[in-house]
């Protein structure tokens, strides 16, 4: 049972980690381009994200 739990942990942030370079390659991209959005909006952003990761595999 505990290894079966540590593959779900193990997908979860294999998950967590795709999304984030994913996040971090956009913000990389709207750099390159000018296009970079205010600083209270990305950390309002990650907070939702948070709150909906969390809610959802609380």
């Amino acid at each position: 049972m505990v290894k079966s739990e540590n593959i779900s942990q193990n997908a979860q942030f294999e998950n967590y980690k795709t999304w984030l370079n994913h996040e971090i390659q956009i913000g990389l991209d709207q750099a390159a381009e000018g296009k970079l959005i205010p600083g209270e909006k990305a950390l309002q952003d990650i907070h939702d994200f948070r709150k909906a990761y969390l809610k959802n595999n609380g």
